[in-house]
């Protein structure tokens, strides 16, 4: 393929990066990367949620006018000690679960090209000159991770990599008949005993797990679902759905279009007519992913939130479902529900430059990674 016959734009306008969505979308189902964090529609709202503080720098490669590859940036920022290298970061902010480039099956050139000219123009949204690039949340068994940093390696840059987060997941083979035909499997008979027991304690005191689907009645229940979510331990942080205006902002302007393309699964675990627990799941291609999951810590004593996810699991097994992410990290609790665990990896890149390169490789070397706590190996190295 003649490289040449690449070509890349680069867009800073939300208005411009708006049209694309159609585009967009056909290019990334065409990819091995297809998932909605990386659909148009959840990138568009994730860079309007908090224009500020994440401009967009979007690259899209076309060729023959056929969009073939992209990646969606913004401006962040690399910590070296007291200060804050400029860096050109991955469009997430830790609710996603992993981060790609994209471009077609078996385009290695088209990623050459993208990574050919962000080295050419290292700049941030605006113009400032970006010392390194921060790509979080690689998966590791991510074919577009793997591709996208085997370009940079093929332009001769360095690439350093820090182990992130291991997020559990639940991958279902064909055919099974009922999650608990799965969770017999690798759940000991003490845990099944101490769970059957408390999903009698939540039967006998009425708890009700609904899912909802519609869209008029998702738009009914948001309130609701963001009243829990301020009730949770993480309202006390600032951290639960609506505790900020950002995150605020991202899901008024999301569900809506999640419950119309027939993503969403919400759930709730009704009380009486109080609602003690919930959980924004997105299901697409076969793939669910827990976006949030929050209970009333009044309500503990019966374990909703344990309950809910154990309806949830059950009713997206008996859907044919393939595989459950659980997101974030490996949290012991969300060890009940399977053993297994998907590994991502942070990748730092300088830009051109002997000053870029040495104050990155100043934060990265291995006494410094060390020295803050660095270590492990990713399958995303070399």
């Amino acid at each position: 393929m003649n490289p040449d016959a690449i070509h890349i734009e680069r867009i800073e306008s939300p208005a411009v990066f708006a049209a694309l969505e159609g585009d967009w979308n056909r290019c990334l189902a065409a990819s091995p990367d297809d998932a909605v964090h990386l659909r148009h529609e959840w990138l568009r709202c994730w860079y309007a949620a908090d224009p500020g503080r994440r401009p967009p720098c979007v690259l899209v490669a076309r060729e023959d006018d056929r969009l073939v590859g992209m990646t969606a940036l913004t401006a962040g920022a690399l910590p070296l000690k007291r200060w804050r290298l400029p860096a050109l970061a991955s469009a997430t902010s830790g609710v996603e679960p992993r981060w790609s480039a994209v471009a077609e099956a078996g385009r290695e050139d088209v990623m050459d090209a993208l990574v050919a000219d962000l080295r050419r123009r290292p700049e941030l949204p605006g113009g400032a000159r970006a010392r390194a690039f921060l790509f979080e949340n690689l998966a590791e068994d991510g074919p577009g991770a793997r591709a996208w940093l085997g370009a940079w390696r093929r332009a001769g840059t360095p690439v350093y990599l820090e182990p992130g987060r291991r997020s559990p997941c639940l991958r279902i083979p064909a055919g099974t008949p009922d999650y608990e035909t799965l969770w017999r499997g690798f759940c000991s008979k003490h845990q099944r005993r101490i769970l059957r027991q408390k999903l009698r304690r939540a039967e006998g005191a009425g708890l009700r797990a609904e899912r909802v689907t519609d869209p008029a009645r998702v738009r009914e229940l948001m309130d609701t679902v963001f009243a829990v979510s301020a009730r949770s331990w993480k309202g006390a942080g600032g951290t639960d759905m609506a505790g900020s205006a950002s995150s605020r902002s991202f899901y008024d302007a999301f569900t809506p279009v999640a419950a119309e393309r027939g993503w969403l699964s919400l759930w709730l675990l009704w009380d009486g007519g109080v609602c003690a627990a919930i959980q924004y799941d997105l299901e697409y291609g076969g793939v669910a992913t827990a976006f949030r999951s929050d209970f009333d810590p009044e309500r503990a004593p019966l374990s909703p939130g344990l309950v809910l996810r154990w309806h949830s699991l059950q009713d997206f097994v008996a859907r044919g479902g393939r595989t459950f992410d659980f997101g974030g990290q490996d949290y012991g609790y969300k060890r009940h529900w399977t053993d297994a665990v998907r590994g991502h990896a942070h990748a730092v890149v300088p830009a051109p430059g002997m000053t870029s390169r040495a104050l990155v490789w100043a934060r990265n070397n291995p006494l410094m990674a060390r020295a803050r706590g660095v270590g492990g190996e990713s399958s995303l190295a070399d």
